[in-house]
Formats: C-alpha cells, sequence, structure tokens
C-alpha cells in the first residue's frame, strides 16, 4: 500500500492479493495539483478464521483536514478508483463505506 505520488492510483490483484499503489494523501498542505485532495482510508477487517474484509471511506481534504466525502463526491472517488484499477476490483457499497468484492 503506498501514497507518495499524493493522488490515488489503481488497484492490482497479483497472485490473490491486492496492491494498493496509491491512496492519496492524508493531510496535505499543497492541493495545487488535481487530485491531491482526494484520498481514502482502508479499513482491514479480518475474522479468527483468517477471512479479510476490505473497507473504503473516500475523503476530501480541505484546509489541510481530511473530511468523509460524501453522496456524489464520494462516489465519483470511488468510481475514479475503479477505472484507474484492473477488471477485478469491483467496490459495494454499504451503510457508510465500500466494500471490496
Amino acid at each position: 500500500m503506498g501514497h507518495h505520488p499524493h493522488v490515488i492510483q489503481g488497484i492490482e490483484k497479483y497472485k490473490g492479493k491486492y496492491i494498493f499503489y496509491s491512496i492519496g494523501n492524508f493531510i496535505f498542505d499543497h492541493q495545487n495539483y488535481r487530485y491531491t485532495d482526494e484520498s481514502v482510508v482502508l479499513q482491514l477487517v479480518s475474522d479468527h478464521e483468517a477471512n479479510i474484509e476490505w473497507r473504503a471511506i473516500p475523503l476530501i481534504i480541505d484546509a489541510c483536514q481530511p473530511h468523509r466525502a460524501k453522496g456524489e463526491t464520494g462516489q465519483q472517488i470511488i468510481d475514479q478508483w475503479t477505472e484507474r484499477s484492473d477488471h477485478t476490483v469491483n467496490w459495494i457499497k454499504q451503510d457508510d463505506y465500500w466494500l471490496l468484492k
């Protein structure tokens, strides 16, 4: 999982494991370039049988502070992320997050 490019980059599934090339910034004070104000928080949920669930919460950074991107803005961030990813990546909207399927 990376973040150095300062923008959200795609996801690839390789040998059964996900590679998150960049999830963007979390707190960043240079939003002069396109997409540097968009980010994602990833939650990894695992149970006792080692079943793993990836959850994504899209963010917008405003005045160096991350805020949840809700509604259409959140959906656009997830859609753009999916477009940058390989064909195996699909996010399903849940209550307040997106689930990787």
